[in-house]
């Protein structure tokens, strides 16, 4: 039972999506790394204005296509799109709550 349960949190917290929006900012990094799961993970740098420190958001990527298209932009402004899942992730699904689901080029 008590398995059950923690599979099913688990589930839980990586099927429904909590919130889900854009950042905007300049795309730093994006990598492939893991032991045993390989994961994709990037850094986002976003600043209010042009005066101020920037800030990093840090994302897991699932999708090899979004891959792709993050490493032709690598260095360019660009949106992403993303999901937060709360709880719980799976094995092998990355080290933040931030998941990218999109990415395009800044207009």
């Amino acid at each position: 039972m008590l398995i059950g349960s923690a599979g099913l949190f688990v589930w839980a917290g990586s099927s429904f999506t909590y919130s889900s929006g854009r950042r905007v900012g300049l795309l730093q990094r994006v990598s492939e790394s893991g032991w045993m799961c390989k994961t994709y993970k990037g850094d986002l740098a976003m600043a209010d204005a042009p005066e101020r420190a920037s800030s990093v958001f840090h994302f897991n990527v699932r999708e090899r296509e979004v891959v792709d298209r993050m490493n032709e932009l690598a260095g360019r402004e660009v949106v992403l799109t993303y999901e937060q899942h709360k709880g719980l992730q799976p094995p092998c699904s990355g080290d933040t709550e931030y998941v990218v689901t999109d990415v395009r080029a800044l207009e």
